[in-house]
């Protein structure tokens, strides 16, 4: 606000408001004035994203969905989710053959070849392994909470694939990448992925999807 005030008084730029009138930023009174009301109506702002904050983590912990966003493997209507019945055996094998040993490009690749299941590339794969929804479990930043989801995998089975995911990830040597694991999508949530183009003369582009989507 004290920014805005001196660039205004700076170009010798006047305010006009639809609700509160005119500003003469020359004027010491009119600055105060209009510094109070960018205060309250911040202070405004910050009540309401508190509020739908505190009513968030009210609704999780009553075990209340807090997204109509249905993984794949899911289906939302009118307030639940239920399993989608064509897509939930490809969950099913995806897990079963993580465990097995199988890696992500493996598994995308054994997709491919089952007419029975549906494909999914390998960073679909592997957002798969690593979503709790499907054992039945919601985890975010008010707590983790059981029987959100009807499950389509034993909880025993997801928390498997996440230590053998652990193992395998403290394998590899670290990434030069230093955005890997820390960018959130702005619509979901979910981390995003990142994929890499290897191009000649050693040249690399990185980009970033979302897994849900």
């Amino acid at each position: 606000a004290l920014k805005l005030m001196k660039l205004c008084q700076k170009y010798h730029v006047h305010i006009l408001s639809v609700h509160d009138g005119y500003f003469d930023m020359d004027k010491a009174f009119d600055r105060l004035k209009l510094n109070i009301f960018i205060s309250l109506a911040e202070l405004e702002s910050d009540n309401i994203g508190e509020q739908v904050k505190n009513g968030l983590k009210e609704k999780a912990r009553q075990g209340k969905l807090i997204t109509t966003h249905a993984p794949f493997g899911y289906t939302y209507h009118n307030g639940t989710f239920t399993i989608n019945q064509d897509e939930a055996p490809t969950v099913k094998a995806i897990f079963h053959y993580y465990l097995q040993g199988y890696g992500y490009k493996k598994i995308a690749q054994y997709l491919e070849t089952d007419n029975q299941n549906i494909n999914r590339k390998p960073y679909q794969v592997r957002a798969i392994i690593m979503n709790p929804n499907y054992c039945g479990r919601v985890i975010n930043q008010y707590g983790q909470y059981d029987n959100m989801f009807p499950p389509i995998i034993s909880i025993s089975s997801y928390e498997q694939a996440q230590i053998l995911r652990s193992e395998k990830h403290r394998k590899r040597t670290p990434s030069a990448n230093q955005l890997k694991q820390k960018i959130k999508c702005p619509c979901c949530g979910a981390t995003l992925t990142n994929m890499t183009i290897r191009r000649k003369q050693y040249n690399t582009l990185r980009y970033y999807v979302c897994p849900q989507n």
